[in-house]
């Protein structure tokens, strides 16, 4: 009985020893787990403010003409690209057609593209026209890297178009890969107008100007080399004359986030719109819009004004 007694008082003595060494391990956990929470952390702040700190494409570092080395970085490099994007989205928004009576697919022509940015932005949102058919124009568009290619097919599918067709414009002879007087809008990304230089400007403008439409547009975003292959800066007074030696008008342009969105129109076709208008206008005088209601409130035209009307007979 004395050898149990003891034995209990051992057991005892032990417990709370073991359920201390318990506690110490489960603070070393606790720890551990802390210290490696706090080391996750650490790292996301660092990824999310590496994020902000894009450099720029001549790289990081540069030699300045004093033999300094100077460090460039374009501090919310990321919020400034969305800013960026929101205005061309926005200006493509104003210029593009509207049609708000009937489902209208466009046939739609991106000359010298490297990738498919703008796409997204082909759809009006008030008008029920969409891109039917977009037609990639370039000439080296097949030696692109076929990541780009299958991203480009995709952005064709997310703004419903039928097809998407590739065509290396190799030779300044070749058209467009539609008829002409087919195409609803061309468009020239920024750095398009700088890839197809001073000597393939000018027929790219030719074979652009056969393939649209009477009513078609271009829309165009300039960054600064492609104002240097034009000659001059697009919203100044050389803007209208650079393209206007290439039969177009330029309608409308703004300036933002370093990039000038602007589209072009057809020499002429403020003159056959505005005929149209008119003439549309001279019917709805004398015929009226419902039935042969005129200005006047009366349902008779012009021509059988001061005339009798003949009463009909009751059968």
């Amino acid at each position: 009985s004395a050898m149990a007694g003891s034995g209990t008082v051992k057991a005892r003595w032990r417990e709370p020893e073991a359920r201390w060494r318990e506690h110490r391990k489960l603070l070393r956990m606790s720890r551990r787990c802390q210290l490696l929470a706090v080391t996750a952390l650490a790292l996301a702040c660092a990824k999310l403010h590496a994020g902000f700190l894009l450099p720029l494409r001549r790289g990081p570092l540069e030699v300045s003409s004093r033999g300094q080395s100077v460090v460039q970085r374009r501090l919310f490099g990321a919020v400034e690209g969305l800013m960026r994007d929101n205005f061309i989205g926005c200006r493509f928004e104003e210029y593009l057609p509207l049609y708000t009576k009937l489902n209208l697919g466009l046939v739609i022509i991106d000359v010298e593209p490297v990738d498919a940015r703008y796409w997204p932005y082909l759809k009006r949102s008030d008008s029920k026209a969409y891109p039917d058919i977009i037609v990639a124009v370039g000439k080296s568009i097949d030696d692109l890297p076929e990541e780009t290619l299958k991203n480009m097919k995709e952005a064709a599918d997310g703004v419903l178009a039928r097809r998407c067709d590739f065509l290396a414009w190799r030779k300044t002879s070749w058209t467009f890969g539609v008829e002409d007087g087919t195409a609803d809008i061309v468009t020239f990304a920024d750095g398009a107008i700088s890839r197809l230089g001073k000597e393939r400007l000018k027929p790219a403008m030719s074979r652009a100007w056969n393939a649209l439409k009477k009513k078609g547009r271009v829309l165009f975003v300039a960054n600064e080399e492609d104002e240097k292959v034009l000659g001059t800066e697009v919203d100044m007074l050389g803007g209208p004359r650079a393209f206007a030696k290439h039969g177009f008008n330029l309608d409308s342009c703004k300036r933002d986030h370093g990039v000038v969105v602007g589209m072009l129109r057809k020499k002429g076709v403020e003159l056959v719109e505005a005929k149209s208008q008119k003439s549309q206008q001279k019917v709805l005088e004398t015929s009226g819009k419902k039935g042969f209601v005129a200005q006047d409130k009366s349902s008779r035209p012009k021509a059988m004004k001061g005339v009798r009307p003949v009463p009909r007979r009751n059968r």
